[in-house]
């Protein structure tokens, strides 16, 4: 289980969960978002920008586990 946030680049937090993993699939409006998760312990924060075009967006995170 993997938890997570989405989060607007000034913070505010939009949305909270955990993930079953390995894939999350989030419809977002168009936006930048910061998209923490916590994997193996750690939290990892990217960024993300949404555009109109309503292609798809992908992000991922990687275990550091060897």
């Amino acid at each position: 289980k993997i938890p997570f946030t989405v989060a607007r680049q000034n913070g505010q937090k939009l949305h909270e969960g955990v993930s079953e993993g390995p894939l999350l699939y989030l419809k977002l409006r168009p936006g930048s978002y910061q998209i923490a998760a916590e994997i193996d312990g750690r939290w990892q924060s990217k960024s993300i920008r949404i555009g109109t075009s309503g292609s798809a967006a992908k992000m991922m995170f990687v275990s550091g586990s060897e």
